[in-house]
C-alpha cells in the first residue's frame, strides 16, 4: 500500500487554503505554528519538520534541505514565500539552537490534536495536512516538484489522481469558495 493509499484509507480530506491560513493564525505557540506550516505549505512529514536544523534552511532561496529516511539522502524542498517569511520571523525569536524545535513527536501530535479539535471541531490527521498540500500544489506546481517536496514517487501521485477522477474533482471543488 502506497503513501497516498494510506491517506485515502485514513479518510483524510484536504483543508481549504483560506481555512489553513485561519488555522495557522489560531495557533498561539509560534513553534507549533511553524511545524504545522512546514507540513501544510512544504508537504514534508512531521518527523522531517522536527529533524530540521537552521543550517538546512535557505530563506533567500526558499529551500529546505530535508533528510529523506526512505531514500537515505537529503532532498531539496521548495515552498511558498509565505512559509519563509514565517521562518524568518521565527528565527528572530529563536534562542540560537541548531535545531528548529526542541520538542518531540509526541508533544507535536498532542498539540496537533488540541489545535485541530479546537479550530475544526474534530481531529485532523497529518494525512489531512499533507493531502491539503498535495491538492494546493497540484494546481500550480509540476508533478515532479510536488513529488520531490513530499518524498513520494511521482508515479504514485499520478496514479492517485488518475485512479479516481471524480474523487479528485470533488476534492478540488471543496477547495473552491
Amino acid at each position: 500500500m502506497g503513501m497516498l493509499d494510506r491517506f485515502r484509507k485514513d479518510g483524510a480530506e484536504p483543508i481549504a487554503p483560506e481555512r489553513i491560513k485561519a488555522f495557522l493564525k489560531s495557533v498561539d505557540m509560534a513553534n507549533r505554528r511553524i511545524a504545522f506550516a512546514l507540513v501544510l505549505y512544504g508537504g514534508i512529514t512531521p518527523n522531517e519538520a522536527l529533524a530540521l536544523k537552521w543550517v538546512n534552511i535557505d530563506i533567500l532561496a526558499k529551500r529546505l534541505d530535508v533528510w529523506d529516511e526512505h531514500r537515505r539522502r537529503y532532498r531539496a524542498v521548495y515552498g511558498p514565500g509565505e512559509l519563509f517569511v514565517m521562518l524568518k520571523e521565527y528565527k528572530k525569536s529563536h534562542n540560537g539552537d541548531d535545531m528548529l524545535f526542541s520538542f518531540n513527536r509526541y508533544a507535536l501530535d498532542t498539540d496537533a490534536i488540541r489545535y485541530t479539535t479546537k479550530f475544526f471541531g474534530k481531529v485532523s490527521s497529518w494525512h489531512c495536512f499533507r493531502l491539503s498540500y498535495l491538492v494546493m500544489a497540484s494546481k500550480t506546481l509540476p508533478l515532479e516538484l510536488v513529488s520531490e517536496n513530499m518524498g513520494i514517487p511521482s508515479d504514485e501521485i499520478k496514479k492517485y489522481w488518475e485512479r479516481s477522477p471524480e474523487e479528485s474533482r470533488g476534492l478540488c471543488d471543496k477547495m473552491v469558495v
